[in-house]
């Protein structure tokens, strides 16, 4: 024991004017200086060894400042095994993050700083956290939550110079939506991506009937809809109006008035198909070419003008007694409204003397087929 004490005290008196200790080495440089006698080949003896625990003390260190080693073997503590550190309010790991990996870790599962023993990556003070690769800094969360690529100022959530190159995300899942879609739009002024709903109205189509009953001649009509337009007019089987924020609006009984249907913004395809019959001629009346119009009116403004003919017929070519054949005609065009418009359609004889009349409909076994129709299909 004397020799130990011996030992010990030669240690310590090494440097006395300085109060340095070294052991292992005259030269202390520091308050204590401890070496191996070997360096470059050191046996599996040399080194510091700090006191070993199996669990933290109950009560708070006395000392800021004070270690230890941790090796719970029987796993009394959630905390990894590994140096510690009292801070003066709780034992930090020496370890930090380790290259290739950690074990043991918590995700914290409320805000940063309520629980301390949650780990993350990060800052806890007002600065930026940045991240770099090959010396240059390639991503970076600012200190107010906005992650920047490319940028080392993000103003967004997300924050890309793209460099003049593309983003590409790949395997992205399909997501089907029954009313709304949503699209990602780019403003072409600051670049910036943002969200816009829109209804989805791909498929959304109106099917009417046209109304017999009227003659048309050389002077302009508007094809009347205004007893087919419903379901219970004619039937939930031929009627189909499936255009959100559409409607109609009926004219009275003059021959001047006219049925609109109401259409909200958006592009549409129209297809007009008209079954026709000639008026009856006399038994005197020699076979005449008749020339007819049928127009699409848009807000009260011609849109277009689509042209047809018959001929009147009858038995060797002189007269008719009662009406003649019926005609088909078909015309379908494109409509992109800004806002929401109406339309309506209008027929007129340009040329010949024959008047006409619609084909409405024709029942069978109990069910009415609709010969003349208006088909109104939004495309976007």
């Amino acid at each position: 024991m004397k020799k130990i004490k011996s030992v010990v005290w030669l240690a310590f008196i090494c440097v006395p004017a300085l109060g340095q200790v070294g052991i292992n080495t005259t030269n202390p440089k520091a308050t204590l200086d401890v070496q191996v006698e070997n360096p470059a080949s050191p046996t599996n003896e040399d080194g510091f060894l700090i006191p070993k625990v199996s669990n933290f003390a109950v009560s708070s260190p006395v000392s800021k400042g004070l270690m230890v080693y941790l090796e719970d073997t029987e796993n009394n503590n959630t905390q990894p095994d590994g140096f510690y550190f009292w801070t003066g309010s709780k034992w930090d790991s020496f370890s930090g993050w380790k290259l290739d990996g950690n074990t043991g870790t918590t995700a914290p599962t409320v805000p940063i700083g309520v629980s301390a023993d949650k780990h993350f990556i990060g800052t806890t003070d007002a600065v930026d956290f940045a991240f770099a690769t090959n010396g240059l800094e390639r991503m970076r969360i600012s200190s107010s939550g906005n992650i920047g690529i490319g940028k080392n100022n993000p103003t967004k959530r997300l924050d890309i110079d793209a460099n003049n190159d593309f983003i590409r995300i790949e395997k992205l899942a399909s997501k089907n939506t029954s009313l709304k879609t949503y699209y990602a739009v780019v403003d072409a002024g600051t670049g910036e991506i943002g969200m816009s709903q829109v209804e989805n109205v791909a498929g959304q189509i109106m099917r009417i009937g046209i109304d017999d009953g009227i003659t048309y001649s050389s002077t302009e009509k508007a094809l009347r809809f205004k007893d087919n337009n419903d379901a219970t007019e004619m039937g939930s089987v031929n009627f189909i109006n499936s255009i959100t924020g559409s409607s109609f609006t009926e004219g009275g009984s003059a021959s001047t008035d006219k049925d609109l249907i109401n259409l909200p913004a958006g592009t549409y395809r129209v297809t007009l198909k008209v079954n026709y019959i000639s008026d009856a001629g006399s038994i005197l009346q020699i076979g005449t070419s008749n020339s007819l119009s049928f127009k699409i009116i848009l807000n009260n403004a011609e849109y277009s003008k689509h042209y047809t003919s018959f001929i009147t017929t009858g038995i060797l070519g002189i007269g008719l007694l009662s009406g003649g054949s019926v005609n088909e005609f078909v015309i379908t065009d494109y409509i992109q409204l800004s806002s929401a418009s109406s339309l309506y359609f209008a027929t007129k004889r340009e040329a010949g003397t024959q008047n006409y009349s619609i084909y409405e409909k024709e029942t069978i076994s109990g069910t009415n087929s609709y010969r003349s129709i208006i088909m109104v299909e939004r495309l976007r």
